[in-house]
């Protein structure tokens, strides 16, 4: 595809930005002009007129390889789950590695098909990255780092920095960066180490933050079920355990905008500070929260105290589906409830954080995440049914009516990455 035009209803250009009609004209995959109205009679059409077309989502956090864990523990709470249903899916996928790369196809076939353009994945197994760049879409993939059943914890820092090189796989579409897990996982040693490395490298990080109350409780107070496993193993005494995760990472000075802090549940005001004065973003993923128990996001909060905001699904181990529409509306239901204010979040705040936000987060926000000149052409359109006087703007019908099933077209870098998947 070479050049074109897109024409639409309503073109959503950003969270505050409408043209009712609207056209844009692509040219070798970027955006070369927006325009109000409709286009010249002649223009070259990539696809049909009419409908909604806004930016491509971004989803700032999956883990697409875990696609065929699917209701592995579908009412086990956080810390069963990770026990007796993620740990035995794992290790059955690093037996056979075809079931990774399954899930990893199946989660990017959800993406293309509900709209998503663009992907923060992170694994311990780089499966996904080949899959990712055939497909076409945008992303980054964080190379899981988990270390805290190392027997020494020196040896395994060294054997990190001298064999963790990610593999050659990367694209310009596809970025690639470290993932140590989370605190718990990763003591403060080996996430110090592993910060260290990917930022002598200019590479992300993206790391799980403060998810559960088990691993609130246990770096506050160094008691419950993850204090227990760690002095049982002898083990509690790498951990620090009088202050709150985030605050950890300030003080050792891991936080910042090239690093992606993943839930953030248990986090309170002095933290929400930290993030938002290190420009550290914030990935939100509220159905996986709220279908593993662990608490409610102070995301009203957040928003109002500065913080960068993306919103993600997570895997498909812990959401039913890859569905940024859901998520946009979960975030909005959830906070409503938990503040008992329509006005803590807004239609607005919710599409903002499923594109540019999440293009923040991955840096990539002069890349995607807005529709504008310049850009990559990374857009969706949508087919909303008709609705006589309707009082909706376009962007609140997309997060309160939106539906995967309305997605007809995905286009990443200006390819039609739906229709493809259709042929």
């Amino acid at each position: 595809m070479n050049a074109g035009v897109v024409a639409a209803d309503h073109l959503i250009t950003d969270a505050a930005g409408v043209l009712s009609p609207g056209w844009m004209q692509i040219q070798d995959e970027r955006i070369v002009a927006v325009h109000e109205g409709r286009p010249p009679h002649d223009a070259p059409l990539l696809c049909e007129t009419g409908g909604v077309v806004m930016p491509a989502f971004v989803n700032a956090h999956a883990h697409l390889a875990l696609g065929t864990c699917g209701g592995i523990g579908d009412d086990l709470a956080y810390a069963e789950w990770l026990r007796h249903a993620m740990l035995p899916a794992v290790t059955r996928g690093s037996a056979d590695r075809e079931m990774f790369m399954d899930g990893a196809a199946q989660s990017i076939a959800m993406l293309v098909a509900g709209g998503i353009g663009c992907v923060a994945d992170s694994f311990l197994d780089p499966v996904s990255v080949p899959l990712l760049a055939g497909s076409g879409l945008r992303g980054y993939f964080g190379l899981e780092v988990f270390g805290s059943r190392a027997s020494d914890e020196a040896a395994f820092i060294a054997d990190f920095e001298d064999g963790r090189e990610l593999p050659e796989l990367g694209t310009p579409r596809v970025q690639l960066g470290h993932a140590p897990h989370s605190l718990f996982t990763c003591p403060p040693k080996v996430m110090a180490a592993v910060v260290a490395h990917a930022r002598r490298r200019k590479l992300r990080c993206t790391i799980h933050v403060d998810e559960s109350p088990e691993e609130h409780e246990f770096f506050l107070r160094g008691t419950g079920a993850l204090a227990d496993h760690f002095r049982a193993a002898g083990m509690l005494g790498r951990y620090r355990c009088d202050t709150s995760p985030v605050r950890q990472l300030a003080d050792m000075g891991l936080l910042g905008p090239d690093i992606m802090v993943v839930h953030a549940v248990q986090i309170d005001a002095a933290d929400i500070a930290l993030l938002a004065a290190s420009r550290t973003p914030v990935v939100h993923c509220p159905r996986s929260n709220l279908m593993l128990a662990v608490g409610l996001a102070p995301v009203a909060e957040m928003l109002a105290g500065g913080v960068s905001l993306a919103l993600g699904t997570d895997s498909l181990a812990s959401v039913p589906t890859l569905d940024m529409f859901e998520e946009m509306r979960t975030m909005l239901l959830v906070q409503r409830g938990r503040t008992r204010r329509t006005t803590s979040l807004g239609a607005i705040d919710a599409f903002m954080a499923a594109t540019l936000g999440g293009a923040r987060a991955m840096g990539l926000e002069h890349e995607t995440g807005t529709l504008e000149p310049g850009k990559c052409a990374d857009f969706v359109r949508l087919e909303l049914p008709r609705v006589v006087n309707a009082r909706r703007d376009p962007v609140s019908r997309v997060v309160w009516e939106g539906q995967v099933e309305q997605v007809t077209h995905t286009f990443v870098g200006g390819r039609d990455l739906l229709a493809e998947l259709s042929a």
